[in-house]
């Protein structure tokens, strides 16, 4: 059990858990009316890095960031330490320590500098390394392109592997546009073949079977057309693949 006193006035008393020998321990109690406390956590998307590229496989290095920040502000001087306290993550490493820090197994105790108008502020970033591999040469649209490509900085392969990823991009963009009009003119053709199907036996639906019969052809050629272009597209895309596929499977860093 531990007493607080504030000068000769009890405040309050808290209770720790087991100490060892020259250790340090957070005491679950805090009341200091004269600081106010405003905490900021946020966590950041982690940061890819290429490290090594082999047989068109692809060494990354993944780095995830949480980041604490306190922003204090006092309402008269303080003389005592403050330290805002950052609790351990596992997993989690602090980037660097504030000077005078206090690193204990549940946390790292920071200390806070005031300045003359009572503000003071620390921060502590806790970072988390791994590593993985992927087979970039088979996957030229991953995610983890950015990474092959800073990796491999100015090489003369360089150029041309970042225009066939920007151009199998598009060709994404543009299969789905194809292939979305594809779709509708097929459902569009199937509904006058329908049409003409059921006026094939009325007499007096001539014109409107002529202009059915029309729009079908018209249809028909639309769809032609579509078929064609996607074709010719799928095409291209397999052909940057394998392209794509060559370059890396020969590339080495």
């Amino acid at each position: 059990p531990v007493s607080i006193y504030a000068d000769d006035r009890f405040v309050g008393d808290g209770v720790t858990g087991v100490i060892p020998a020259h250790a340090h321990a957070f005491v679950p109690f805090a009341l200091e009316r004269a600081i106010t406390v405003e905490r900021v956590s946020r966590a950041s998307e982690a940061e890819v890095r290429g490290t090594s590229l082999a047989g068109g496989v692809l060494t990354l290095s993944l780095e995830a960031v949480r980041h604490e920040g306190f922003v204090m502000r006092a309402t008269h001087a303080i003389e005592e330490e403050v330290y805002a306290f950052v609790e351990s993550v596992p997993g989690f490493a602090p980037r660097a320590l504030p000077e005078g820090a206090i690193v204990t197994p549940q946390g790292v105790f920071a200390p806070v500098r005031f300045d003359a108008d009572g503000r003071g502020e620390v921060a502590l970033d806790l970072v988390q390394e791994t590593s993985s591999s992927v087979s970039i040469a088979s996957e030229p649209d991953a995610r983890y392109v950015p990474a092959l490509l800073a990796l491999l900085g100015d090489r003369s392969e360089t150029p041309r592997l970042r225009a066939i990823a920007d151009r199998l991009f598009d060709l994404r963009s543009d299969l789905g546009r194809v292939e979305e009009d594809l779709r509708v003119e097929r459902v569009a053709l199937d509904e006058r073949r329908e049409a003409m199907e059921a006026l094939r036996s009325v007499t007096s639906a001539g014109a409107v079977r002529t202009r059915l019969s029309t729009s079908i052809a018209e249809g028909v050629a639309r769809v032609d057309r579509l078929t064609t272009e996607a074709s010719s597209l799928h095409a291209e895309d397999i052909a940057l693949r394998q392209e794509w596929y060559g370059l890396l499977r020969a590339l080495r860093t």
